[in-house]
């Protein structure tokens, strides 16, 4: 089965990292990316994402608010939050508002994929 990712990152250059990393894992594939939350949110009823990729800090609203109203509008689709923060705090408050995991940029390359395959497994039960 292959996971749909949708990722929502206001850096350019970021978004590409990350489409990489996505594109040579299989049963990952990148289906669409927003620079803003206010960009996803007007496309989410209508994207085929099976999991929402989103950046802490954005431009306007937050990725924690933005996980907020993914759960509001789709209860049932997983969230993973990235952020350069590595205090727990955030952590804590992605978890609160209903992300399904927290990873810190540094640790991208290793723990991208594996934690999309974890996510998705959970949610299928």
């Amino acid at each position: 089965m292959t996971h749909r990712i949708f990722l929502v990152e206001d850096h350019p250059v970021m978004r590409e990292a990350y489409g990489h990393l996505l594109a040579v894992e299989p049963g990952l594939e990148l289906c669409g990316e927003s620079e803003t939350a206010e960009e996803f949110l007007d496309v989410i009823d209508d994207s085929p994402c099976t999991l929402v990729v989103t950046d802490l800090s954005l431009p306007g609203m937050d990725g924690i608010t933005l996980v907020g109203e993914i759960r509001a509008r789709r209860p049932t689709l997983p969230v993973i939050v990235i952020s350069a923060h590595e205090e727990s705090g955030y952590q804590e408050r992605a978890k609160r508002a209903g992300a399904q995991a927290y990873l810190v940029k540094g640790d991208m390359a290793e723990q991208l994929a594996p934690t999309i395959h974890r996510v998705m497994d959970q949610a299928a039960h």
